[in-house]
């Protein structure tokens, strides 16, 4: 399976122009300016496997977060972000990415706090 992740990995970062790495693929390229271009790419994913989903997911929250520190969020990148985690929060495979953030949330991870509120209110919508 690493190999089949590792290629697809290595041809979505040559088509986006992102370095190839094994190990903290999502966080190594994070980009602030290309969040909503992030999320219309992982929308083409869907049919790649869950790991290179789950290496994707991890590029957009990563991306955000520097969005967030870097204060220059608008309301279509925010609406954008809110509607991919509003359809992903919920999905068992990025539970771990999403504790992560949640766990180290602070001023330099402000995107921890937005995915806590997110989980508390999907805790409270069962």
């Amino acid at each position: 399976m690493d190999i089949q992740k590792n290629n697809i990995l290595r041809e979505i970062s040559n088509d986006l122009g992102l370095t190839f790495e094994t190990q903290d693929w999502g966080i190594i390229n994070s980009d602030s300016k290309r969040v909503k271009e992030f999320i219309i790419y992982f929308k083409k994913l869907k049919e790649i496997n869950i790991y290179v989903q789950y290496e994707f997911f991890e590029l957009i929250i990563a991306s955000y977060n520097e969005m967030l520190i870097n204060n220059i969020d608008t309301k279509e990148v925010s609406d954008s972000f809110d509607s991919f985690l509003n359809s992903n929060i919920y999905k068992d495979s990025f539970e771990s990415i999403i504790n992560y953030w949640i766990k180290i949330k602070s001023p330099e991870f402000p995107i921890g706090f937005i995915l806590n509120e997110k989980l508390i209110n999907k805790n409270n919508l069962k």
